[in-house]
């Protein structure tokens, strides 16, 4: 699919990405390195993704180490409505969210907010 841009879209969830694939787009963490843009659907157009302060990508645990440890942390584990996703896929993904935070969050306060009821039970659960 070509984006109003010209542009070769290839559409992909963001969770169908590997950890490299997904660390390949937008800015990079090395100086001079161009990553693949950032694209989105707005009112079923395809349009360029701009923020106001461009910087990488990182992971739960570079967040933790990144920020003041004074300020808390709010996830909002998102996942797709329209998939029905199985218990066990989520307990495992809910349980590797826990595993950063129990080893990267000191004593800053942390709550977890979703609006998928099944992942939000387990979560209040795990």
């Amino acid at each position: 699919m070509n984006g109003s841009n010209g542009w070769n879209v290839v559409e992909k969830r963001v969770t169908d990405l590997t950890l490299d694939e997904f660390f390949s787009y937008g800015p990079q963490r090395e100086t001079g390195l161009v990553g693949k843009s950032l694209l989105r659907k707005s009112n079923g157009k395809i349009v360029g993704w701009n923020v106001e302060i461009d910087d990488h990508s990182c992971t739960l645990e570079e967040a933790f180490q990144k920020v003041n440890p004074c300020l808390g942390f709010n996830i909002e584990l998102k996942f797709d409505d329209y998939i029905v996703y199985e218990q066990e896929y989520l307990i495992h993904v809910l349980q590797v969210i826990l595993k950063a935070v129990y080893e990267n969050a000191q004593e800053r306060p942390v709550i977890f907010s979703s609006f998928q009821p099944d992942a939000a039970l387990l979560m209040k659960k795990l």
